[in-house]
């Protein structure tokens, strides 16, 4: 399950963290869990059925907007924390790809041009699952799922190198209401995003703090490909968050490039 998360407009930005970014989050769910998994969140869901809820969608929860508009700050708090407990009772697996206008010259790569920064995000989390079932879990006949946005529901985006390990390569677009398991990819990335901010804020309310211990509790358990899901401490700021993100560009060698292009972007 596959779906986009980012914050355009959002002028919160530290070093390494820019308002332009597009994140695609993707959730490994192994068919011996999916019908468990499905259950937990429809017994949730069905609570709060006389309010017309009959899904989530995390960020016009959190705001209280559309059919989440008569719901109480404890009422939202309690979605999130047992949305978040019934994902930590699972060991699920993430892959995350971020990018940029900029991401290819920072990491010493050549874009010519061909894909939009959403398809380039979207087309790189497809590789990191393309790896993980090649040489870390030998998972084979799975399906994608992707949550409509990028293209429409209906439409399946064919990877010829998923060729060997599926006879379904493809990712086929869907709308959220179609799976219930959408609803999770759309509450990691979500919280990723959201995670992120925070990481850079400099003056947290106390909401800000649940949140936090809250997207610590719903990451614990996963495994991960393209973020470390390293849980945030309480005095985590802008300064601490852009240097661990440098550290990663030297772990993999970018560095130099990443260097290289942003004193040219600053001459």
């Amino acid at each position: 399950m596959i779906d986009d998360t980012g914050s355009p407009g959002n002028v919160s930005e530290s070093l390494m963290l820019k308002s332009d970014r597009c994140t695609y989050l993707a959730v490994l769910i192994e068919k011996d869990i999916r019908e468990e998994l499905s259950n937990k969140i429809i017994k949730l869901l069905k609570k709060y059925e006389d309010l017309g809820i009959k899904e989530f969608h995390f960020t016009d929860l959190l705001n209280r907007r559309k059919e989440y508009d008569k719901l109480e700050t404890n009422q939202v708090k309690d979605i999130f924390e047992n949305f978040a407990a019934i994902l930590n009772s699972f060991i699920l697996t993430l892959f995350v790809q971020t990018m940029t206008s900029r991401t290819f010259e920072e990491n010493g790569l050549i874009d010519d041009g061909s894909m939009s920064v959403e398809e380039k995000a979207l087309h790189f989390v497809i590789n990191r699952i393309f790896i993980h079932v090649k040489d870390v879990d030998s998972i084979r006949n799975f399906e994608i799922f992707c949550d409509e946005g990028i293209e429409k529901a209906g439409t399946r985006k064919y990877y010829e190198k998923l060729n060997a390990f599926t006879d379904r390569p493809f990712v086929t677009f869907m709308s959220s209401h179609s799976d219930v398991l959408l609803q999770v990819a759309d509450f990691y990335a979500f919280c990723l995003n959201r995670h992120q901010l925070l990481a850079i804020k400099k003056n947290r309310t106390d909401f800000d703090h649940w949140f936090i211990k809250m997207t610590n509790t719903a990451f614990a358990n996963c495994q991960s490909s393209g973020f470390r899901a390293g849980l945030m401490k309480e005095k985590t700021g802008a300064q601490e968050y852009d240097q661990m993100i440098l550290q990663r560009y030297k772990e993999t060698g970018s560095y130099p490039f990443w260097k290289k292009f942003n004193s040219k972007k600053d001459k």
